[in-house]
């Protein structure tokens, strides 16, 4: 058989080579059309679980935060309907003689409560319509349920913008409940320590802002109360403390709106104060 010439062995060479080339280009071509419509679908489909998380995350915020939200707003006026407001020293006459032995311990918080947040002992309201849970307790018929303290913020307790603190609500509410909790656990005087205090601000205190602050005992056993306290800014302050004295403390509840809301966990000590006969 002769031999192809040089040339022509060189051409079918060269022919085949681009052959397989350009099969390999097209099948390296379709390989890519594939993969990127397979990760363009995979991509989709995380797209769409990514925005449906999203989606149903924000729901169960909203949804979360509105039952947070109608809870904390409706929580006093359900919690407070039905119940009978009287002025402290109507139903327990002998506390005056109990706060001035505890003036005695804390003269400075007294001090506080009497010239910097302009709290009148004749202005605070309590209501003995409920008992605690604790059956034990709850023979006494004047178990003090709920509790309303008129005060007006002043410059000497805010901040230098003129707002009050996480720490001074904090510190007020501890005064309040302290005072609660005296009045829950006649005829004996035993101490007591907060346990934990947990505050939710919804709205801001500010200077000249008068407040009620209710407080609640809302669970009471041998060793710990649960307290509540919530502040209640007036819708014009310019009446509040008239309200409170003229036209009943349950009225003045009534024309306030909630901006703050303090839960206060109290453990109750051995008796260090024997009350006054």
């Amino acid at each position: 058989m002769p031999l192809l010439p040089r040339c022509l062995i060189l051409h079918l060479l060269f022919f085949f080579s681009l052959c397989v080339c350009v099969h390999l280009l097209l099948l390296a071509m379709l390989l890519c059309v594939y993969m990127y419509s397979l990760a363009g679908g995979l991509l989709g489909v995380l797209r769409n679980c990514l925005h449906a998380g999203k989606e149903g995350g924000r729901r169960r915020e909203k949804r979360g935060s509105k039952t947070k939200k109608k809870k904390v707003e409706e929580g006093m006026p359900t919690s407070l309907e039905n119940v009978v407001w009287a002025p402290v020293m109507q139903v327990f006459p002998n506390y005056l003689d109990i706060q001035a032995q505890f003036r005695n311990l804390d003269n400075f918080g007294f001090r506080l409560l009497e010239e910097q947040l302009q709290m009148v002992l004749q202005d605070v309201f309590v209501a003995v319509e409920r008992p605690p849970t604790n059956s034990a307790q709850g023979q006494n018929p004047k178990f003090p349920y709920a509790m309303a303290w008129p005060i007006r913020i002043t410059r000497a307790v805010t901040e230098g913008d003129g707002t009050l603190s996480q720490g001074a609500v904090l510190a007020i509410t501890d005064m309040f409940t302290s005072f609660h909790a005296m009045l829950a656990l006649l005829p004996s005087l035993p101490g007591h320590v907060s346990v934990s205090m947990q505050c939710n601000r919804m709205q801001t205190i500010r200077e000249k802002d008068a407040i009620i602050v209710v407080t609640r005992i809302d669970k009471m056993g041998n060793r710990l109360i649960f307290t509540t306290a919530e502040f209640l800014r007036s819708m014009s302050p310019a009446v509040a403390v008239l309200d409170s004295a003229e036209k009943g403390i349950d009225a003045a509840i009534r024309c306030h709106s909630l901006c703050g809301n303090v839960k206060h966990i109290k453990a109750v000590l051995t008796s260090i104060i024997e009350t006054p006969t």
